[in-house]
C-alpha cells in the first residue's frame, strides 16, 4: 500500500527542494522571540541585528512602534511606526518620515486579487512580498514567477514544533545583499504578515 503522507510532510518535502524557499547559506537568520507581529524582538544570534517591535494597546486604534538597537552606541533608534487604523492604516518610516496610507507604502500587486505588495527600500530599488507554497516571502520587483532557481531575498519561516513543543522560533533568512534596505523591509512585514493571519 502506497504511503500516505500529511499536508504538513509534503509541504516540507515540496519546500526542501525548491531553490526559491531555500536560501543559500550565507542568508541571516533573525530568529522572534515571540511568534507575533504585535510584541517581539527581532535579532540575529550575534545581536549584530535587533529590532523591537512593541504594541502596547491592541484594542482600539492600536500603534505599532519598531525600534533598532544601534551597535555601536548601544542606543535604540526609531525606525518607525504602524497605526492599524480599522479603515486607513497609517505607516511612518524613519523618525522624519510623515503618516501617510499604508497603500501608499505597500502598493497592491498588478491583479487586484493578488495578495502580492511592493514596496521601495534604500537606493530605489522595489521589492515584493508574496505567498509561495503558503510561505510569505520577498523577492525583487522585476523577478517574475516564471525565475526558476533564484532564491528569495526574504523568506519568513514560522516556529518548527516537535510534539507541541517549539525547537526553532519563527525566523526571517534574510540576503546581506538587502540589509541597506532592512528598516522598511521589517515594517513592510509586519504589516504583510498581519494581513495574511488576518485572512
Amino acid at each position: 500500500m502506497e504511503e500516505t503522507r500529511s499536508i504538513s510532510e509534503t509541504h516540507s518535502l515540496e519546500s526542501a527542494s525548491d531553490p526559491v524557499l531555500d536560501p543559500p547559506t550565507d542568508h541571516i537568520k533573525l530568529s522572534f522571540t515571540r511568534n507575533s507581529v504585535w510584541n517581539t524582538i527581532i535579532s540575529s544570534s550575534d545581536h549584530e541585528i535587533m529590532y523591537e517591535v512593541s504594541t502596547p494597546n491592541r484594542i482600539f486604534n492600536s500603534v505599532t512602534t519598531i525600534t533598532r538597537l544601534d551597535k555601536w552606541s548601544g542606543e535604540r533608534k526609531y525606525v518607525g511606526e504602524i497605526a492599524w487604523k480599522a479603515f486607513k492604516p497609517l505607516v511612518r518610516i524613519g523618525r522624519d518620515g510623515d503618516l501617510m496610507p499604508v497603500s501608499q507604502f505597500l502598493v497592491n500587486g498588478k491583479s487586484k486579487l493578488s495578495s502580492a505588495r511592493s514596496f521601495v527600500g534604500k537606493y530605489g530599488l522595489r521589492y515584493r512580498w508574496k505567498i509561495r507554497k503558503f510561505t510569505l516571502l520577498m523577492c525583487s520587483d522585476d523577478q517574475d514567477d516564471s525565475s526558476k532557481g533564484q532564491p528569495a531575498l526574504v523568506t519568513f519561516h514560522t516556529p518548527d514544533r516537535k510534539n507541541l513543543k517549539v525547537v526553532e522560533p519563527a525566523r526571517l533568512l534574510v540576503s546581506p545583499t538587502v540589509l541597506p534596505s532592512l528598516d522598511p523591509i521589517i515594517i513592510s512585514f509586519l504589516y504583510v504578515e498581519k494581513r495574511r493571519r488576518d485572512d
